[in-house]
């Protein structure tokens, strides 16, 4: 299905885990593809690697989204993401 979608060259492209399950060369191969089609890419992602390629990064906390930065968002223990403060400003419920 994700070769189908790129075919067609979307001006939008919804990920769920793309590279799940995916070796690391692959991994990096679809990471990159994806980063250049030059469309809208909305992902949900556990892979830091595909994370970094992002332009934004929003983070699903206490219910609701988080725009954080690429530090904040990778200096943070995966265990830990759900028990962090969520700042009121820059977030919105869900």
């Amino acid at each position: 299905m994700l070769a189908r979608a790129i075919y067609r060259l979307p001006n939008y492209l919804f990920l769920d885990e793309p590279t799940a399950n995916l070796d690391v060369a692959n991994s990096l191969m679809i990471t990159r593809l994806i980063a250049g089609m030059g469309c809208t890419r909305i992902a949900v992602t556990h892979d830091l690697e595909f994370a970094r390629a992002a332009d934004r990064l929003y983070e699903l906390r206490a219910a609701r989204l988080i725009e954080c930065d690429w530090d904040e968002f990778a200096s943070v223990e995966p265990r830990d993401r759900d028990t962090r403060e969520t700042p009121k400003s820059r977030s919105s419920s869900l």
